[in-house]
């Protein structure tokens, strides 16, 4: 019905009101997909506090997908109230679970959330490690640019390294701090490889990369 009658439903949801709230969050325990179906997790947050109080209760599931879910859900159309519900979780045994509570404090403006997402940062994980990139860029943490820059791939073996690359550029690109330049220079400057190809990817990458930047501290690589 998502598919077909999806906008539909969900008014006539919406309709009813927030009793429908504790069944649509049964349903959308089933789904594991990050964040759940699109549909779900957008008719959930219209309910706002109604569903933001009834997914705090259910953080101790023994679902981890379901709590990293509902913490997703939470840090969309909750407030700062819900941080003392968030912060047992970053004890949980699940990873997954732990970095969208980080997310989640940092939607939330939490003091303790720019040290944990430098802990991510270095953590020898590098799944962790790039979801703290991305959290960064996504949430223009200033506080951790060096952090980032520490993991671009100065030395380029692989392939995939370029891509390590990219993603680490796209997050400077969106915090935009100056102060990142002079790598961004050396990146740009950079001609020797294995792999032109994905070289040429990673240039262009970077200088989509700018906007943020201010003008003057990008003139030299223009």
């Amino acid at each position: 019905w998502a598919r077909t009658k999806g906008r539909e439903a969900a008014g006539f949801l919406l309709a009813l009101g927030p009793e429908t709230v504790p069944k649509l969050l049964d349903i959308y325990s089933e789904d594991e997909s990050p964040g759940g179906r699109r549909i779900m997790f957008d008719l959930l947050c219209n309910f706002g506090q109604a569903a933001v109080s009834e997914a705090q209760k259910r953080l101790h599931d023994p679902r981890p997908y379901y709590i990293r879910n509902l913490v997703m859900l939470i840090r969309w159309a909750g407030s700062k109230d819900a941080v003392p519900h968030i912060k047992p979780l970053l004890r949980h045994p699940d990873p997954k679970v732990r970095m969208e509570a980080v997310a989640a404090l940092l939607r939330f403006k939490d003091p303790e959330a720019v040290p944990l997402l430098r802990e991510a940062l270095r953590s020898k994980d590098p799944d962790i490690a790039s979801q703290a990139v991305f959290l960064a860029g996504q949430y223009r943490v200033t506080g951790v640019t060096e952090d980032i820059v520490s993991l671009l791939k100065k030395v380029v073996l692989f392939e995939t390294d370029y891509t390590v690359n990219e993603e680490i550029i796209k997050a400077l690109g969106d915090i935009g701090d100056p102060c990142v330049v002079p790598e961004l220079e050396k990146l740009a400057r950079a001609s020797w490889t294995l792999h032109p190809q994905s070289l040429s990817r990673m240039k262009i990458a970077l200088f989509e990369s700018l906007t943020r930047y201010p003008k003057e501290s990008i003139a030299g690589l223009l």
